[in-house]
C-alpha cells in the first residue's frame, strides 16, 4: 500500500458516534471538499457514570480592599462557589 503525505489548509470536523466495538471494526470515513475536512470518528462509548450532584450556588462577597481578598491557594474544598468582588 503507497503512503501519501500531502499539507492542505482546511477546517477539520469531528463526529464522535459511540460504538463499542470500535477495537474489532477499526473503520472510519474522511471526506475531503472544498478546504474542509469531516471525520466520522468512532468513539468508545463507556459506561453510565453516576448521577451528579446540584450545583453549588454562587456566593459573592464583597471586599473591602484586596487584601481582604484571599489567595487562591489558601482556599479549601469547602469555598467552592464562593466569589470576591
Amino acid at each position: 500500500m503507497a503512503e501519501f503525505n500531502f499539507t492542505l489548509p482546511m477546517t477539520l470536523k469531528l463526529r464522535l458516534h459511540d460504538e463499542w466495538n470500535i477495537r474489532t471494526t477499526g473503520r472510519g470515513l474522511a471526506e475531503i471538499e472544498g478546504g474542509e475536512m469531516d471525520v466520522d470518528v468512532l468513539a468508545y462509548k463507556g459506561d453510565p457514570g453516576d448521577a451528579g450532584r446540584d450545583g453549588t450556588p454562587v456566593q459573592i462577597h464583597r471586599a473591602q480592599i484586596p487584601a481582604d481578598i484571599p489567595a487562591i491557594g489558601s482556599l479549601s474544598p469547602e469555598w467552592i462557589g464562593h466569589g470576591w468582588r
